[in-house]
């Protein structure tokens, strides 16, 4: 099985990133942007880092591999023998194998 995963990031570029100084390179790892009002720190408005940013730490890469299953299944019930009265005794006994890889 072949997949397209997009989205892993590197730690060190990350970092990299959110320690930029150039405000329009840095990553904002919040989801709003605030400001200094009134001598207090204020919500301003929703944020969301450009593709420009998010694209220095961000990767796309190819994940190959390959998965194995194997699975059974044996059960078995039922009457085993015959008593007084018309009442008999039964057993039940079952089993499962499963591997996975």
């Amino acid at each position: 099985m072949i997949e397209n995963e997009t989205g892993p990031s590197r730690k060190t570029a990350i970092i990299a990133a959110i320690n930029q100084t150039d405000p329009a390179r840095a990553f904002n790892p919040f989801t709003r942007t605030f400001a200094v009002q009134n001598g207090t720190l204020a919500v301003t408005g929703d944020f969301k880092n450009p593709d420009t940013v998010t694209s220095t730490f961000r990767s796309e890469f190819i994940r190959n591999g390959i998965t194995n299953l194997r699975s059974g299944d044996v059960r078995a019930s039922g009457d085993v023998v015959s008593i007084w009265g018309g009442n008999t005794i039964g057993a039940a006994v079952g089993g499962e194998f499963r591997y996975e890889s």
